[in-house]
């Protein structure tokens, strides 16, 4: 005989949510691992980011909460959000919520998906970070964001404060999502020729920033935009706002432009970007600042759409990063 209480309950907002294992006591429990993730996602989304803000929430929002679970005990309270949390196991949860994320928003075929790491203000004071390990001190927690530009969702994040390194944890992150089609992009620390090569066995492209960490490869794409001989497509933007002015310069080659030597260990590396930054403060009477940054990507698009792309990158700092830091 169906419980009356939840006859007319719609759809699972969670689905597959049970396949988290829940370590409690079956007997002892009050409120199934559903309730309780689904009043933390629910809390989250409305801008709570501590257990008792969550709990609160949970208690002024019961009425439409019981509309997708009983709740037969009520919400639960802030200890029991924060020791069902502490419970489950956090590789299992990830992989949960990045397929959730995925089957519940709709991304763009083409997404533009950042991935950048991130050390949490707030998770270590900095007397704690000047200090030697040896001696009692701890470094701020570091996450990996995978971030969709287009969308401004989350699509998963991988912490690697203890062992892993960004990398590392940008590749376990990428290896569970689906990311067919999209274009993925990244500061020179995804520039890592393993790393280019798992985006395209995962069906997607990548614009990555090129750096000194990558010292033969930069130099020779240097040498190429200097080459008044190689075939360059140009674009130029030019923006006024916030009390500066801004100049950007586009340039793209084809990888050809290269030796094949240096190019050859890229996986499908097609073009190169150069962009170069004129800014200056309109209140001083001072020379314009110049920067050069450069990239590779897989990806054969105009100039427009790749400058689109460089642009689109960085709004993982104003639009994520930003807000973690308030």
């Amino acid at each position: 005989m169906q419980n009356k209480e939840t006859t007319n309950l719609p759809l699972d907002p969670l689905p597959g949510v049970d396949q988290i294992p829940d370590p409690r006591n079956a007997c002892l429990v009050h409120h199934p691992l559903p309730e309780v993730l689904f009043l933390v996602v629910a809390a989250s989304v409305s801008y709570c980011d501590k257990l008792t803000e969550m709990a609160l929430f949970g208690e002024e929002k019961l009425e439409w909460l019981r509309k997708y679970y009983p709740y037969k005990y009520g919400a639960p309270s802030h200890d029991t959000l924060g020791r069902v949390l502490s419970l489950i196991e956090r590789r299992a949860f990830e992989r949960w919520f990045m397929t959730w994320v995925a089957q519940t928003f709709d991304l763009d075929a083409k997404e533009l998906i950042n991935f950048d790491g991130k050390r949490l203000a707030g998770s270590a004071n900095r007397m704690d970070q000047s200090k030697k390990k040896d001696e009692g001190g701890k470094y701020a927690k570091l996450v990996v964001n995978a971030f969709a530009a287009g969308s401004g969702i989350v699509m998963g994040q991988c912490d690697v404060s203890s062992k892993l390194s960004e990398i590392k944890g940008a590749k376990q992150l990428l290896e569970d999502l689906s990311v067919e089609g999209c274009c993925i992009s990244g500061d020179a620390n995804f520039c890592g020729r393993d790393f280019l090569e798992l985006i395209i066995d995962k069906r997607a492209d990548y614009l990555m920033a090129l750096k000194g960490k990558s010292p033969i490869l930069h130099q020779a794409a240097q040498d190429a935009f200097a080459d008044e001989s190689v075939v360059k497509s140009v674009h130029v933007t030019e923006e006024t706002g916030h009390g500066r002015e801004e100049k950007r310069t586009y340039r793209s080659i084809s990888v050809t432009a290269l030796p094949l030597d240096v190019t050859a260990s890229y996986c499908r590396l097609s073009q190169l970007v150069e962009v170069t930054r004129e800014r200056r403060i309109t209140r001083k009477a001072t020379e314009p600042s110049l920067e050069v940054h450069y990239y590779i990507t897989s990806l054969d698009s105009s100039v427009e759409d790749l400058a689109s792309k460089v642009r689109g990158h960085w709004s993982i700092e104003n639009r994520l990063h930003w807000i973690l830091d308030v």
